[in-house]
C-alpha cells in the first residue's frame, strides 16, 4: 500500500470514529469487546451483535463486505451507517475472540484492510436518474459501472483528468459533463461550447452544443455540484475522484 493510500485509509477511519462518537481514551483500544467463536475468526453476525450492544451502530446500517488484513490473525468486516444522506464507513477487525472498531495498531504498525480504498470512502446519496449521457464524451466504454464527471477545461484538476482517461481502463465508464465555472474561469462557458463541438464532430453545430453544456450545468446545480472535477455513479453515489485511475 502507498503512502498516499494509507494516509487516505486513516482519515477515512478519523472520519468514521468523529460520525460514530466512538474514541479511544488514553492506552486503550477504540472500541474493544470479547466473545468467543468457533472459527478463527468473529462471523459477521456475531459482529454485529456485539457492535449493537456496543451502541457502536444507532440508526440505518449495512454490511458492505469482509477481507483479509496485513495480519494473517485478523480480518475485517466492512459496514456502512447511513447519517442522513450521507453513508459512513465503519471498519472493524476481528479475530476469534476481539472487535476493534476504527485503527488497529499492531507492533508499531497499522494493520492495512486488503479492501479497495473506494470501498471505503463516505458516500452520498442523491438523486442521479435524471443525469443524460446522450452526446455526451464517454472514456472507457466498456467501464463495468457508469461515473458522471462534472468539469470546467479551465480548471487545472478537471485538466488532469482529462490528460489521463484516454488511456484508463479501469472500473468505470466515464460519462463526461460540463459544469464551466465563470466566476473563477472567465472564458469556461465558450471554452465547454468549443469542446463539446470538438467531440460531436461533424454533427455538431454551435447551438446543439451550447444547449448540452446548459443542460449539463443546470444538471449539476440540482444535485449539488460545487466544484470541478465532481464525480457522482449512476446509483447516485458522490464519490472522490476516480481510485483506479493512475
Amino acid at each position: 500500500m502507498t503512502k498516499k493510500t494509507l494516509y487516505i485509509f486513516i482519515c477515512l477511519c478519523l472520519s468514521m470514529l468523529m460520525a460514530t462518537d466512538v474514541w479511544a481514551e488514553k492506552g486503550k483500544q477504540v472500541a474493544v469487546a470479547k466473545a468467543t467463536s468457533k472459527s478463527n475468526f468473529l462471523s459477521v453476525a456475531e459482529t454485529t451483535k456485539i457492535l449493537k450492544n456496543l451502541r457502536v451502530m444507532q440508526g440505518n446500517f449495512e454490511y458492505v463486505r469482509s477481507g483479509d488484513t496485513s495480519e494473517k490473525s485478523w480480518k475485517v468486516h466492512l459496514y456502512k451507517v447511513r447519517n442522513d444522506n450521507m453513508f459512513l464507513p465503519l471498519v472493524v477487525y476481528v479475530n476469534d475472540r476481539d472487535v476493534v472498531v476504527g485503527v488497529l495498531v499492531r507492533d508499531g504498525k497499522i494493520v492495512v484492510p486488503n479492501i479497495p480504498v473506494d470501498e471505503m470512502q463516505p458516500t452520498v446519496k442523491v438523486d442521479a436518474s435524471k443525469l443524460t449521457s446522450k452526446d455526451r464524451k464517454v472514456f472507457n466504454s466498456s467501464g463495468q459501472e457508469t461515473v458522471y464527471m462534472f468539469f470546467d477545461s479551465n480548471c487545472p484538476h478537471s485538466k488532469k483528468y482529462e490528460e489521463a482517461l484516454p488511456d484508463y481502463k479501469g472500473k468505470y465508464k466515464v460519462v463526461m459533463k460540463h459544469f464551466p465555472i465563470e466566476e473563477l474561469f472567465p472564458g469556461s462557458t465558450q471554452k465547454a461550447i468549443e469542446r463539446q463541438c470538438q467531440w460531436m464532430g461533424k454533427e455538431c453545430n454551435v447551438e446543439s452544443a451550447k444547449k448540452i453544456v446548459e443542460e449539463d450545468l443546470e444538471q449539476g446545480r440540482k444535485i449539488g455540484v460545487n466544484g470541478t472535477p465532481f464525480f457522482i455513479t449512476a446509483k447516485g453515489n458522490i464519490i472522490n475522484g476516480l481510485p483506479d485511475l493512475k
